[in-house]
């Protein structure tokens, strides 16, 4: 009804004034599927919901992940054949590899979608995944030169991780799969300085040494803007992907990589 609208309108109107009178109380921002749009969560000071067994709160010790994260590393046995026109064992090379995932590793967005963890293994993975072969490609290439791959996404990590499984076999966990539940919000939601912190928290979780002196060595692939500039205003290489990761898209977004890599 005509009282609904108006009453829906003002309030919105006084959370986005609320938002910018107080930015410290707004929780944070829902994650929808729309490219390269968020939407606002209407709620003010709520304390964030108990994390599920699979969150960062009850995950193993650093030195554990770590070794997952190793484990995970070596058991990828996959050889490249492509030529990607870089050479990734470069000293100008990036250390640490991050991909987005809705809308970036997949064509679609599974969080706005609605998939659920037990749904995946019903999904057609060859026609959810942008590039399929492309990216197993690239992800040999990377771990076969020694560097690190993981993935950061707003999405929620038993989708994410289910997903890799039947793409990637063993080489994701929860070592390398960053969901805003390990920066203390709540997956599914966006992280008010975007992928930033995501970036910082993978730094000191996989490489073990001062973020700002890999800051230039960590690439970051995402199909969303303002993730992109965040990441680049804050010291990163990164590069925007807005139709995807596909063999299409790095002919043009592999020039945003340091110079000395190029073959």
């Amino acid at each position: 009804t005509l009282l609904t609208v108006r009453y829906r309108s003002c309030m919105i109107r006084a959370l986005r004034t609320a938002s910018a009178q107080f930015p410290s109380r707004v929780v944070g921002w829902r994650h929808y599927p729309s490219r390269h749009q968020t939407h606002p969560v209407h709620f003010l000071n709520r304390p964030p919901e108990r994390r599920s067994d699979s969150s960062v709160a009850r995950e193993l010790s650093r030195g554990s992940r770590l070794k997952k994260a190793k484990s995970a590393r070596e058991g990828y046995t996959a050889a490249s054949t492509m030529d990607f026109g870089i050479d990734f064992r470069s000293p100008a090379a990036p250390k640490l590899y991050v991909f987005d995932f809705d809308l970036t590793i997949l064509r679609i967005h599974s969080f706005g979608s609605r998939i659920k963890a037990q749904d995946v293994a019903s999904r057609n993975v060859d026609r959810d995944v942008a590039d399929k072969e492309f990216f197993q490609q690239f992800v040999a290439s990377v771990l076969n030169a020694g560097s690190l791959i993981a993935v950061a996404s707003f999405g929620e990590y038993e989708v994410i991780q289910n997903y890799l499984n039947l793409i990637t076999p063993g080489v994701f966990n929860r070592a390398n799969i960053c969901t805003p539940s390990c920066v203390g919000g709540r997956d599914g939601y966006t992280v008010p300085a975007g992928k930033v912190p995501m970036l910082e928290y993978l730094i000191n979780t996989m490489v073990q040494q001062p973020v700002e002196q890999c800051k230039a060595r960590t690439v970051l692939f995402d199909d969303q803007a303002d993730n992109i500039e965040r990441a680049q205003r804050a010291g990163y290489y990164a590069c925007f992907t807005p139709d995807a990761f596909t063999r299409q898209a790095w002919a043009s977004v592999r020039e945003g990589l340091p110079k000395a890599m190029h073959l």
